[in-house]
């Protein structure tokens, strides 16, 4: 059986992305049911790093979706510490509050997750026998080239291209440099790591989000001028820009209004004119926010994938973003719009947006529903459970003894 996920046929993937046949991975039993041996997977993560964002979420999500799968799946990571080296605006936030932005992620979905009591690097003896060890950040990545095989083969599931300046360059390099099979969210990763890196053994995975949870609203025509983003202090997030979109989109109107969440409240001088801002609004509320604004904001001048556009989109608002992660991929003009980095291009959106006629709002807003619908949970965790599978079959005889065969049976 093959299994058809309509964003890789459909929207501008590259054609040689990942094959979803399952009949490559999979053996039968008499019964011509598939019969796959379950792997044993640990997850290598920084606590509480890349909460804030989609990051951590697609992590929690994989785990989930492999669990789901029938596989053991072990989450492990450091205790948090004050002076780790993700630089930038996580060394201001204090460790409980890194702690429980990942609890967010984590919580209600019945996941081994292990949090050592001391501080990394993680060593051999911290991490259990298994078919497969994934990092999942370039320090967790340094961490897992040094584990002797019986950890199991090695891959890097790489979120964004983390030559960040407050990041000790030639360390990160040197990780990218790796030869080890790489997992990937997005195709202008891939083409930057072949070319900036040398990079052969990768596969795209592209993001994807929960359409049962993240939903339209019911909506009474179309939302009041009203416009949104995520607000973090991070640097590439580029909230300077979004301020002064903001504030020349209102000259001389007094129409249009902004909300925003994070998990850090904005200063006086970083978003200004807010009619709410939610810091840190429970996972169940998120998509409440997104679904009432006419248009969701993207300023970004870096994302691996820009999951916000995704959820956005499934909730029925449009998208204003600048050409980072997958945006070019996934905004076609139907569904949302893609600018300039700058705070007139924003402003004149913005201003076109507060503008649209009902009918042509609700022709986007279908749209982008459609487009997150592409991007399925479901599909986006078969397929990285595939591309698992595939690594872990052509590293059998490397790693460690396979676990006890078990049947795992589905309908041909």
């Amino acid at each position: 059986m093959t299994v058809d996920l309509d964003y890789t046929r459909r929207s501008r993937w590259p054609d040689k992305r990942l094959p979803l046949d399952f009949g490559a991975a999979a053996t039968f039993d008499q019964g011509g049911h598939r019969a796959r041996r379950p792997l044993r997977i640990t997850i290598v993560h920084c606590n509480g790093h890349g909460a804030l964002v989609g990051g951590f979420r697609m992590i929690a999500d994989y785990a989930e979706a492999l669990r789901s799968a029938g596989h053991s799946v072990t989450l492990i990571s450091p205790k948090p510490a004050r002076e780790r080296l993700f630089g930038g605006p996580w060394r201001r936030l204090p460790l409980y509050r890194k702690a429980q932005l990942q609890d967010d992620f984590l919580r209600g979905r019945g996941l081994n997750n292990i949090v050592l009591d001391r501080t990394g690097p993680l060593a051999a003896a911290d991490l259990p026998d298994a078919d497969i060890v994934m990092a999942t950040w370039w320090e967790t990545a340094e961490w897992v080239r040094a584990l002797p095989p019986a950890k199991g083969r090695k891959i890097h599931f790489v979120q964004g291209y983390e030559m960040f300046d407050y990041l000790p360059l030639d360390r990160v390099r040197a990780v990218l440099d790796d030869p080890m099979p790489k997992i990937l969210v997005a195709p202008w990763l891939e083409r930057i790591l072949r070319e900036e890196h040398g990079a052969t053994d990768v596969t795209v995975v592209p993001n994807a989000v929960d359409t049962t949870r993240f939903v339209p609203p019911t909506r009474d025509g179309i939302p009041e001028p009203r416009f949104g983003l995520l607000f973090s202090k991070t640097p590439i997030k580029n909230m300077p820009l979004a301020r002064s979109a903001f504030d020349l989109a209102r000259r001389g109107r007094s129409d249009l209004s902004f909300i925003s969440f994070g998990a850090t409240a904005p200063g006086a001088d970083e978003l200004t004119a807010l009619e709410r801002f939610a810091l840190r609004p429970p996972q169940a509320e998120i998509p409440s926010l997104y679904g009432a604004c006419r248009a969701w904001l993207l300023p970004s001048t870096s994302e691996g994938f820009g999951l916000p556009i995704l959820e956005a989109m499934a909730c029925g608002t449009p998208v204003i973003s600048t050409a980072v992660g997958a945006a070019p991929d996934i905004i076609d003009g139907t569904n949302g719009i893609i600018v300039d980095a700058q705070p007139q291009a924003f402003a004149m959106q913005i201003r076109r947006f507060a503008d649209m006629p009902a009918a042509e709002w609700l022709m986007m807003s279908k749209r982008a529903r459609a487009t997150a619908e592409r991007f399925s949970r479901k599909g986006g965790g078969r397929s990285f459970e595939q591309a698992v599978r595939q690594l872990a079959q052509r590293g059998e005889g490397s790693a460690a003894s396979p676990a006890p065969r078990q049947e795992l049976t589905e309908p041909a």
